[in-house]
């Protein structure tokens, strides 16, 4: 059996690199979903203690009010 040649190599390696390109997209883009699921927790959770009545410690420099 011969081994593919240069020509026959290089449409491969283009679909690889393509396909893993989008794979990395994807994963960034699932990873945004994730973090931006996260962030939204806490806000609720901060937002929820400050409606209790809870001391945040430190909240007022890192969440923006003044």
């Amino acid at each position: 059996m011969a081994l593919p040649t240069a020509p026959q190599i290089a449409p491969l390696l283009t679909r690889s690199f393509i396909y893993l390109k989008n794979k990395q997209i994807e994963v960034i883009h699932e990873n945004s979903k994730n973090l931006n699921q996260t962030k939204l927790i806490f806000r609720h959770a901060l937002g929820n203690a400050r409606y209790r009545g809870v001391q945040v410690l430190g909240c007022r420099s890192k969440c923006g009010q003044s």
